[in-house]
């Protein structure tokens, strides 16, 4: 935060004559809260991609746009398209900016629990070599899976004694490798058990005669770091069917980092639309796609997803038994049967915007009814997509899909709170005298839009500066919030000078 003092020579006539004085003007009301993105971190992100036989489509479509992962994940501040940051040499990819990528282990699993092929067991894919213990010829790294038949010559061999357990960095051919990875095939299990296969994977598949967890299975040493944050992502067009609730779950991950440390555990879906009325109701949950192929509810898949996210300042989730509302909000677990619910405001509201901002069509996914805070199934499950708790395994095009779990794997911050509130009947100088905002909004010294879609919005009910839509402010960004501070505890006007 800072304040500009302002002094002025005022000239005063006295006796005849003119005395200069410097005066102290009162201080003025222009406001400024100096932020900061999140600093990049470590992060171990695993898929869990079903292997049963309806699933060739979606691993292709993993595959051929994991780059748009991986740009989400390493965006440079100044969020400009595709300039990403090297990990190598610290240096934006366009801008030629310094930069602090994040450093990430990607590893990828089937949902079969029952052949011992499996059973929580990275895949692990060998390089194409000319000969076997050479490197490939023209710098040309291709990955394959046991055999030949996925390379081609000059680096006809497959190598599996140069075998990848999971994707860093400096992976060279990352794309080659996730690719060959992710397409795990489509003969595994019909009994889709992918949170079962994520708790064998992680070490958190308990025995059921002593409830002591199992280690983790060899081949996935060195792919779980104790200091980095986890983040799962369930691919499936089936409900979930692991043994077990979904919380005693949750509970299992959460613990993987220790006491306090739960908020390093994080889970996502590309799953099934859930049921909007629940399982028993008349209307059809799932989806499907273009080529008529069909996706069951994935559930489990979005319960477990919305468990991980309970905490979260922008998206508070609750049960009414093991997560519970802050004051002043109540818990909606009725919104979708099958599901846990959310917080709403308890106080009576105004405008759509006391109950938030998280836009759903032409109103909010949380609107104001009469006074109350209120939501129904389709702008809930709007609301869980917007918030990266799921999405669609229907969509023709999984390009913005995996740009944007890009974003939640690097575990950047959306929502900045104010140190205090805006007075948007005034304005400050945004970048300068010649164009004025009621809130100036600068990253990385770039003036960002009040915009839903491309920029911010101000929530109301939290003070705080929330990027709701395609800008995020990269790793490491700085953020400078100008204003004139209302001298009252209220904000003023914001809601009419502001989205």
């Amino acid at each position: 935060m800072k304040l500009t003092k302002v002094w002025v020579l005022a000239t005063a006539a006295t006796f005849g004559c003119e005395d200069e004085v410097l005066i102290r003007l009162p201080e003025p009301e222009i406001h400024v809260d100096e932020l900061k993105q999140k600093d990049a971190a470590q992060v171990d992100i695993l898929w869990v991609v079903d292997n049963s036989g309806s699933m060739v489509d979606e691993q292709n479509k993993l595959a051929q746009n994991f780059d748009r992962f991986i740009t989400g994940l390493t965006l440079c501040a100044g969020g400009a398209a595709d300039d990403v940051c090297d990990f190598a040499t610290k240096v934006c990819s366009k801008s030629g900016a310094p930069c602090n990528p994040p450093d990430y282990h990607i590893a990828v699993v089937s949902s079969d629990t029952l052949n011992a092929l499996d059973q929580g067991k990275v895949r692990k894919v060998g390089l194409c070599v000319p000969t076997a213990g050479s490197m490939p010829q023209d710098g040309n790294f291709a990955y394959c899976l046991g055999d030949n038949r996925d390379c081609a010559a000059p680096n006809s061999v497959c190598d599996m004694n140069q075998s990848l357990s999971y994707i860093t960095p400096t992976t060279k051919g990352a794309a080659s490798a996730f690719g060959r990875a992710v397409r795990v095939g489509i003969t595994g299990s019909g009994l889709e058990r992918g949170i079962q296969a994520a708790a064998m994977a992680l070490g958190r598949e308990a025995d059921r005669a002593t409830g002591t967890f199992q280690p983790q299975p060899s081949e996935n040493g060195g792919f779980i770091r104790p200091e980095a944050s986890l983040f799962v992502i369930f691919v499936s067009d089936e409900e979930d069917s692991s043994f077990g609730q979904v919380p005693y779950f949750y509970r299992a991950f959460e613990s993987l980092k220790g006491a306090g440390n739960e908020g390093l555990v994080s889970f996502s879906g590309i799953v099934g639309d859930p049921d909007p009325d629940g399982p028993t109701g008349a209307m059809e949950g799932g989806c499907i796609a273009s080529d008529g192929q069909n996706a069951a509810p994935g559930a489990r898949y979005v319960s477990l997803a919305m468990y991980s996210r309970g905490l979260s300042a922008e998206f508070r989730v609750c049960d009414n038994v093991r997560l519970s509302c802050g004051p002043g909000q109540a818990c909606r677990t009725d919104v979708v049967p099958g599901l846990p619910g959310v917080c709403l405001p308890e106080a009576s509201c105004q405008i759509d915007q006391d109950c938030g901002n998280f836009k759903c069509g032409d109103r909010g996914c949380i609107t104001c009814e009469n006074a109350v805070c209120q939501t129904d199934s389709t702008r809930f499950l709007q609301l869980l997509t917007r918030n990266g708790v799921f999405t669609s395994i229907c969509q023709d095009d999984y390009s913005q899909v995996l740009n944007a779990l890009g974003f939640e794997a690097a575990g950047l911050q959306r929502k900045f709170q104010l140190t205090k509130n805006p007075d948007c009947a005034k304005t400050v100088p945004c970048p300068d005298d010649a164009t004025q905002a009621a809130v100036c909004v600068k990253v990385a010294g770039q003036v960002i839009p009040n915009d839903r879609a491309t920029g911010w919005i101000y929530e109301s009910t939290t003070n705080s500066i929330f990027f709701d839509g395609s800008f995020v402010p990269p790793t490491s960004a700085p953020i400078e919030i100008s204003f004139k501070a209302s001298k009252t505890d209220k904000a003023l006007s914001c809601s009419t000078a502001l989205q």
